[in-house]
């Protein structure tokens, strides 16, 4: 995905990128079936991670309690903020700095679906099962905060996104 012609670096500005169309170059592999995802190549031993999410957008987070899941058969291992270090996802192709946020939600959430813990199992059903066993506290903080996840996706029609509630790291 790039905003420019290879050969004409350009300073990107958030004012440069919202609102504007952007030049994507992934779409044809994945509306054909030929995008390749993580869950198609098999590696044995490999471990399986499912994100736990705001069902909840604009919120405080009081708590996240994850001791339930911990203690779950097949858990390597289930991280929240606190967990992470500091850490932030790397910014968009091409954008602002401005624009990395937290692995996982810290302090707050921004949008229904935000990722706030992950799960790490042996087997994804038993990330699945662990991934329900986290409980979540959180405080709205705004008039949209009754946008849940489930509202969001019945009212926009589409069916359940892989990127939803309990979703993985495996497309």
């Amino acid at each position: 995905m790039t905003a420019h012609s290879p050969g004409r670096p350009e300073e990107l500005s958030p004012a440069r990128i919202l609102g504007r169309p952007m030049r994507r170059s992934e779409d044809r592999a994945l509306l054909t079936g030929a995008a390749r995802y993580t869950d198609d190549v098999p590696c044995e031993g490999a471990l399986h991670a499912v994100f736990v999410r705001s069902p909840i957008a604009h919120a405080l987070i009081r708590s996240v309690d994850a001791g339930e899941a911990r203690a779950m058969p097949g858990v390597v291992g289930v991280f929240v903020a606190g967990d992470m270090g500091g850490l932030r996802m790397p910014p968009v192709e091409d954008s602002p700095e401005t624009f990395a946020r937290p692995l996982l939600a810290a302090g707050r959430v921004r949008f229904a679906g935000e990722p706030v813990a992950v799960v790490v199992a042996q087997t994804r059903a038993q990330a699945v099962d662990a991934a329900d066993a986290v409980s979540q506290r959180t405080a709205p903080t705004s008039r949209f905060a009754w946008m849940t996840w489930p509202r969001i996706r019945a009212r926009s029609r589409v069916p359940r996104s892989p990127c939803g509630p309990g979703s993985s790291t495996s497309g």
